[in-house]
């Protein structure tokens, strides 16, 4: 079963009694960074194996459909609030 759901502002899961029935839970963003933007995601759940807990970047082509470009820097605070911020 996929569920797809969208959300106009903040970035919020619990509430909803759908996160003990998911296996995997991958939200999908767009981001401000550097005056560009980015598309990114995060692995936030996915039972019974070992992920990658970085916040990633992707893009979509034509050619090759989604491809993960790499994790965004750890110096950026504040990435699923949509702008982020350089840490100080």
């Amino acid at each position: 079963m996929t569920i797809l759901t969208t959300q106009k502002s903040g970035f919020e899961l619990s509430g909803s009694g759908l996160t003990s029935l998911l296996q995997n839970i991958i939200p999908l963003r767009f981001v401000e960074i550097q005056g560009r933007m980015k598309r990114i995601l995060a692995i936030l759940k996915m039972r019974w194996t070992e992920h990658d807990e970085s916040i990633l970047e992707f893009r979509i082509s034509s050619q090759n459909g989604a491809r993960i470009v790499g994790a965004i820097d750890k110096d950026y605070m504040g990435i699923f609030t949509g702008v982020a911020k350089r840490a100080e």
